[in-house]
């Protein structure tokens, strides 16, 4: 064991003496840690970018350039120098040299320069080209014309190295490894020169062409001209096409003329940057044509002859005129004149109208290349207007009383009237106004005249009584007084007689409420919504036939309505045999009766009733035998329905039964449930409660599993013991040998406590 434990320990010693090693490996430095090679930093280094002019003949590598000229051809120097830091032979890999360039025209061209190793970490520089502003040339302008080769030279010698512009952007050559040099140490410095162009790309022209000052296109009217007027910059000549032609000078203006039709005008011009195009559209408006047209005269009584039409014509269009009159527009065209300059044009007497009526007349004008126009006008004719008549007796309509055996003055006058005959009381032919006497009367007497004219006939009477017959005034009589209630109706029961036995007419007015009818001695009255009992004093005027009248009154009483529900609710205990009471008290399991009365109060009905009684959730249960006024219902007392309407003082009775539910709803000890019933409509809710005492004593909690006292204390226990029996009946022996050991110790432990107890107790009856 000790053998084996041993080798175990050398195998791990041997591990951790294994990571120790590599562990100090990796820490150790090497030579010059920290100190690594580099391009260009020795201090006589030159710079890494510098550039000549060779167009211009530079003769000095220049750090930057000004004023180079599109075409120029530039040298760009990259000088490369490894310093190795004091490892000798160290060589760089891989050695690349690039200069990032804008691919796109620059006033300044911007260049950054880098040297690299794979072993070795780049170094930059940049420089720039500014661009001189030489016309006609652009004065933003970019490299391009990269050499195929870039010269390499060394002290070992010079040679072409190729060109790699596949990134755009980016001039690229590959040098491979070189050898670098220790400090201060020049012997292996290279230069990498690439050449390439500025461009010479020239100044595009421009040129913008305005009708009217607009960029169009733009709309004039028809048959007119737009001003046309050009500007170009960097062009040399220009040349017009399209609507127009020939050469035009680089700016200027132009009239189109006079035209009916969309026309486009485009100019070309042209410099040493290329060429420039520009269009304008001007359209025109369609020509316009309108016409008015007039009836004269317009209106007037039938038979309507002579009338004339005049047609005034407006509008952009010009040219000739076709018109076309109609004096009824039913489609034929009564006049027709063609190719005429009259405007306006008048025909005279050109309509006659025979009968009453509203007539349209119509124009129909042609004129140019415009669309034609139309227009109607209405001509009223009326029919002659009806005569009238007013005839009087003594200056009055009548009827008028006149001392016995005297005369009175009759007076007339008519309107559009040609002719008037008496009858009646006088006769004959009369004329259209004037006046004549009755003669002495002693009887009443009734004038009538009758005019007729053109418009029809009409007719008037006045009557003259004499004071012979005296006129007795009518008796009436209202009837008696009425009462009813707001909006209800009663039917008044007026009379009237004359004791002439001239007939008689009635007519009532109230001071409130309306009547079927003012003029029968009958009509039914209708009160009005009133917020308090109201009197309104309703008058009968009886007349006879001959200007005598009376009146009489009567009262209606219109009452405001008032309606109101009183509910109210009491239960008793079913199992136990109580009466109904406001409060009851039960046991779980012991069926409820429930009587809930809603009466109507006040002196109208209670519309619409509804009931819902929010009986306990879970604790009064299964509401059942609902009856309404001792009829079974099907309706849920708790969800609520509608018992319908009650009149004034009735009372409706609902009863129906409920169960209390069972204990284990319930908290132990004292358990007050309220009912609540509501009785509603729209315009009263009210409210009544009845209470539920419900006990659960403490007997009712549970001592056992199942609450099943068999269960609980007879055959669970049995059968809990007899599975431990069969789970443990392989062990009880060896639990009977433990119990055994156990009670031996614990009988020593009792012994030992009871001697030292009694000890305890000599050693205090010695102190004391």
């Amino acid at each position: 064991m000790k053998k084996n434990n041993l080798s175990k320990i050398k195998k791990i010693v041997s591990k951790v003496i294994l990571i120790l090693v590599f562990a100090f490996l990796l820490i150790i430095p090497t030579a010059n840690a920290g100190v690594s090679p580099c391009f260009n930093c020795m201090t006589g280094d030159y710079e890494t970018l510098t550039l000549k002019n060779r167009t211009k003949g530079d003769t000095t590598w220049q750090s930057t350039l000004s004023n180079a000229n599109p075409g120029d051809e530039i040298a760009l120097n990259v000088f490369v120098h490894l310093n190795n830091k004091g490892n000798t032979g160290f060589i760089g890999r891989n050695t690349q040299v690039s200069i990032d360039f804008p691919t796109t025209a620059q006033t300044t061209i911007s260049l950054l320069a880098k040297v690299w190793a794979d072993n070795v970490d780049a170094v930059y520089d940049s420089s720039q080209i500014a661009l001189a502003n030489v016309p006609p040339y652009a004065a933003a302008q970019k490299l391009e014309d990269f050499q195929a080769t870039a010269k390499f030279n060394s002290k070992q010698g010079s040679y072409d190295l190729p060109v790699d512009l596949s990134i755009p952007g980016t001039v690229r050559v590959l040098i491979g490894n070189i050898l670098g040099d220790n400090p201060d140490c020049y012997e292996n410095t290279f230069e990498v020169i690439f050449t390439a162009k500025i461009s010479k790309t020239s100044i595009v022209p421009t040129v913008d062409i305005k009708a009217n000052g607009s960029d169009g296109p733009i709309t004039i009217n028809y048959n007119s001209s737009a001003n046309l007027t050009w500007t170009s910059t960097n062009a040399t000549s220009c040349t017009a096409s399209g609507s127009w032609s020939g050469t035009k000078a680089t700016s200027g203006s132009e009239s189109t003329g006079n035209i009916v039709g969309t026309q486009t005008y485009t100019i070309v011009c042209t410099g040493p940057g290329g060429s420039a195009t520009d269009s304008v559209t001007v359209n025109i408006t369609t020509p316009s044509l309108s016409v008015d047209l007039e009836a004269i005269p317009g209106s007037g009584n039938a038979p309507l002859n002579g009338v004339d039409l005049k047609a005034t014509v407006s509008g952009t269009a010009t040219g000739t005129i076709n018109y076309k009159f109609d004096c009824t527009n039913d489609g034929n065209w009564d006049y027709t004149f063609y190719g005429i300059s009259d405007n306006p044009k008048t025909v005279v007497d050109a309509c006659n109208y025979i009968y009453a009526g509203t007539y349209i007349a119509k124009v129909y004008v042609e004129r140019g290349s415009a669309s034609p126009a139309e227009d109607t006008v209405a001509i009223q004719v009326q029919s002659n207007p009806a005569p009238t008549v007013d005839i009087k007796a003594n200056g009055s309509d009548g009827p008028i009383t006149i001392n016995y055996n005297a005369s009175a003055n009759l007076t007339w006058t008519s309107t559009n009237a040609t002719s008037c005959t008496a009858s009646g009381s006088w006769s004959g032919s009369k004329s259209t106004s004037g006046s004549e006497s009755t003669g002495n009367l002693t009887s009443s007497r009734t004038y009538t005249i009758t005019c007729t004219g053109s418009g029809g006939t009409v007719s008037d009477s006045v009557t003259v009584n004499d004071s012979a017959q005296q006129n007795n005034p009518p008796i009436a009589n209202a009837g008696p007084d009425k009462e009813i209630f707001e909006q209800g109706t009663v039917i008044l029961e007026g009379s009237g007689y004359d004791s002439d036995g001239d007939p008689v007419t009635a007519y009532w007015f109230c001071g409130g409420g309306t009547l079927s009818s003012s003029s029968a001695f009958h009509p039914v009255y209708t009160g009005p919504i009133v917020s308090y009992d109201t009197n309104y004093t309703c008058t009968l005027t009886v007349s006879d036939n001959r200007g005598g009248s009376a009146s009489d009154y009567m009262i209606v009483k219109v009452k405001d309505t008032v309606s109101g529900l009183t509910v109210s609710k009491l239960v008793k205990n079913v199992s136990d045999g109580t009466a109904l009471v406001e409060s009851v008290s039960a046991d779980p399991g012991e069926v409820l009766s429930f009587s809930i009365q809603v009466s109507a109060t006040g002196n109208s009905a209670a519309k619409n009733v509804y009931i819902k009684d929010t009986l306990p959730a879970g604790k009064i249960i299964n509401p059942t035998n609902l009856k309404i006024d001792g009829v079974a219902s099907s309706s849920n007392i708790v969800t609520g329905f509608s018992i319908g309407d009650i009149s004034p003082n009735q009372t409706k009775t609902i009863i129906f039964d409920a169960t209390v539910a069972a204990k284990e709803q319930f908290n132990y000890g004292f358990n007050s449930l309220i009912n609540v019933i509501i009785a509603y409509n729209e315009t009263v809710s009210v409210s009544d409660t009845a209470s539920i005492n419900v006990i659960r004593s403490s007997t009712d909690i549970p001592t056992g599993f199942t609450n099943n006292k068999i269960l609980d204390y007879l055959l669970l226990p049995l059968a809990m013991t007899l599975l431990a029996f069969m789970i443990f009946k392989k062990d009880l022996v060896f639990t009977n040998e433990w119990w055994e050991g156990k009670k031996k110790v614990l009988s020593e432990w009792k012994a030992k406590r009871i001697l030292a107890k009694r000890i305890a107790q000599i050693k205090t009856k010695e102190r004391l």
